[in-house]
């Protein structure tokens, strides 16, 4: 992927901040690989059944890239000061899934079943990403950027466990449970000493009902909480300047993101008319929403980042 990139910036009242140009060239290759698993048993008692996924994940991606730009800042009296970069750049990140979930089914009468659910899950990434500056004495790039320069290993475990019940009495189905899990989000950077260590315990309830007025018409009302996990690019503290009026940066004090969500559908349908309704209300709450944080500097440049 190459670009090249010519651009001015100027404030209100038409005093020019910067401008400059950029010229870059990546390249990049992945590997994926994935696997599925799934047990599953069915006993002689109806509704009885036992179930075991075991998922496994595994990535490995890979980056070269060169960077040359030339910008010139000015101050208030228009006099412009040069800041050259001639770097270049490459990224290997390795990303390791591991996933188990156990699901049991009990009958309760003729129409109510009982589900436990246990659940593993485990996530190991690890990203290395080296910058170099171009040395006029060697005529080489060999001068390593501590700044832009970093190995990060990001670890995300969770567990738990979860009851649910089911039931279906004449015209509506209804599903109701709760599961509990336990959260441990560390990371590492091998050039800064401190470790990032968060752990979280979350009750996670969901809901759902339905009533079915006719076979063509219902109303279904659902409610259901879940967790996001940051990325190791969320995460990882070094910037990005292939752009230099637009960098971004990760910030490793990210915590994990909570969202509950809430929908209600209307469905009705007339088959001799050929006609249908569907309406429907979405309502999201997110609790340490992961959201793009931007700020700009003094002279243009806008540096992004993540917040909770």
């Amino acid at each position: 992927k190459k670009s090249f990139t010519q651009y001015s910036a100027v404030t209100t009242d038409n005093a020019k901040l910067n401008d400059g140009f950029s010229n870059t060239n990546t390249s990049s290759d992945a590997f994926n690989f994935n696997s599925d698993f799934l047990f599953r048993k069915k006993f002689k008692k109806k509704g009885r059944t036992i179930s075991l996924n075991i998922y496994t994940a595994y990535n490995h991606s890979s980056l070269n890239g060169t960077l040359i730009s030339k910008n010139t800042f000015y101050d208030d009296n228009e006099n412009g000061k040069d800041s050259l970069i001639n770097q270049i750049n490459t990224r290997n990140a390795v990303t390791k899934t591991f996933s188990s979930t156990l699901i049991y089914t009990e009958p309760i009468g003729k129409k109510s079943l009982l589900e436990l659910k246990t659940y593993l899950n485990a996530n190991d990434a690890n990203s290395n990403k080296q910058t170099y500056d171009y040395n006029t004495f060697s005529g080489k790039h060999d001068l390593l950027n501590n700044l832009l320069s970093n190995e990060y290993e990001n670890y995300y475990n969770y567990y738990g466990g979860g009851i649910s019940f089911r039931t279906n009495p004449k015209k509506a189905n209804i599903t109701f449970g709760i599961a509990l899990q336990d959260a441990i989000l560390k990371g590492q950077s091998k050039l800064f000493p401190a470790q990032i260590h968060h752990s979280f315990i979350d009750a996670l309830p969901t809901a759902i009902v339905q009533y079915n007025f006719t076979r063509m018409k219902n109303i279904r009302f659902e409610y259901n909480t879940s967790t996001l996990q940051p990325t190791i690019l969320q995460l990882q503290p070094v910037a990005d300047i292939s752009d230099p009026l637009n960098i971004s940066k990760g910030n490793p004090n990210l915590k994990r993101q909570y969202d509950r969500d809430v929908q209600f559908n209307f469905f009705s349908a007339h088959t001799a008319r050929q006609t249908n309704l569907f309406s429907f209300i979405n309502f999201t709450a997110s609790e340490n929403a992961i959201v793009r944080s931007d700020s700009v500097l003094e002279n243009g440049t806008r540096v992004t980042s993540f917040a909770n």
